[in-house]
């Protein structure tokens, strides 16, 4: 009964944490779909642009998520087409979090958290910021 119980609270736990991520998720989608961050005052700006005038990995993510929360895939790519790659690892990462939580471990979750492909991510992101600093992409 003590291994059944802890398995559903485990179950439970996952369920609360993936609901709060979607929560957390639907409230992101309503921001970067109802503000264009173009225009408000109130959206972070960059800091490592402002200090040095190189734009880093993450520049342009906020006006490129208000394009992807009107569909507006040429706006995205425009903005910051990192996200083409950055969006599908990242729904990967939530997955294998969740299979490893619920005690699964598929040669999937092994390799998205062995050495060689976080050396693999580490080095794409470095290429792409040399990349979209040098050729202004």
């Amino acid at each position: 009964m003590a291994v059944g119980g802890k398995t559903r609270h485990a179950k439970l736990r996952i369920f609360v944490w993936v609901a709060i991520a979607l929560l957390v998720a639907c409230g992101g989608f309503c921001y970067f779909y109802f503000f264009d961050t173009t225009q408000s005052a109130f959206a972070p700006q960059c800091f490592f642009l402002k200090l040095t005038g190189w734009r880093c990995p993450g520049c342009g993510t906020q006006r490129a998520f208000h394009e992807l929360a009107h569909l507006n895939v040429a706006g995205v790519a425009r903005y910051n087409p990192f996200l083409f790659f950055a969006i599908p690892y990242l729904v990967a990462i939530v997955y294998a979090e969740i299979a490893r939580r619920m005690g699964r471990s598929p040669r999937f979750v092994r390799f998205l958290y062995s050495r060689p492909a976080i050396m693999a991510v580490f080095w794409l992101i470095v290429a792409y910021w040399v990349l979209r600093n040098v050729f202004n992409i």
